[in-house]
């Protein structure tokens, strides 16, 4: 199990309802006031908690791109969390592909997705330069196209680019943050998918402007 930098091995969980239906979640009131990283000061869990609800952006945008997507090709959540979006896929009939770095988000995720009516199978990776040599499996992914893959991994969105790299021509969407604010891989890492046969949008729809004077926002990538 994870150690978090207030020296917790684990975290008090609770069950929520959400639009998703009842959740198990962290229990973060009791976790705000530790200082440095803490994996139960959980904002997911907070607005869950509070709202019923996680970026409901992404949502919406995910949603709308699974109701036109077929339920046969598959859906790869990178950053999974507790598991909001891998159970909004499984709801919708896909199974998930899903991967985070933390064990005790990914035990969160299991509760959160086993009694749905498609499946997610979950790994544990740490999505940095040391994947760089590692692909994933062109043979194993080409058994089935891939309707969508999300990204949200702070900072490190280049890595899990590349690891998939070798499955990206059966990929049909990309929904992925993109945050300057960590670093200026971006730039290059959506020109790499535009020249991979992806076109670029703002979750609204609107075409992207190439302009990265922003901190941190969601894009979709959708083939052309």
């Amino acid at each position: 199990m994870n150690k978090c930098q207030a020296g917790h091995d684990k975290h008090n969980r609770k069950k929520v309802n959400t639009v998703l239906g009842e959740m198990v979640i962290y229990d973060w009131e009791n976790y705000m006031n530790y200082a440095g990283y803490c994996t139960g000061q959980d904002d997911i869990s907070r607005s869950l908690d509070t709202v019923g609800k996680w970026d409901t952006e992404v949502h919406a945008r995910m949603q709308a791109i699974l109701a036109e997507g077929d339920t046969a090709n598959q859906v790869i959540d990178v950053g999974s969390h507790i598991g909001y979006f891998s159970r909004l896929a499984n709801q919708m009939g896909y199974t998930v592909k899903a991967y985070d770095a933390d064990k005790e988000n990914l035990e969160l995720l299991k509760e959160n997705t086993e009694d749905l009516p498609a499946h997610t199978k979950a790994k544990l990776i740490w999505f940095d330069g040391d994947l760089i040599k590692k692909k994933w499996c062109t043979s194993c992914s080409l058994q089935k196209k891939i309707e969508l893959i999300k990204i949200d991994i702070e900072g490190n969105e280049q890595y899990a680019i590349a690891y998939f790299e070798s499955c990206i021509g059966v990929v049909k969407n990309i929904i992925m943050e993109v945050s300057p604010i960590f670093n200026n891989s971006y730039p290059k890492l959506v020109q790499d998918l535009v020249n991979w046969g992806f076109e670029v949008f703002e979750l609204d729809g609107t075409p992207f402007n190439f302009d990265y004077s922003f901190d941190q926002k969601d894009l979709w990538f959708k083939r052309k």
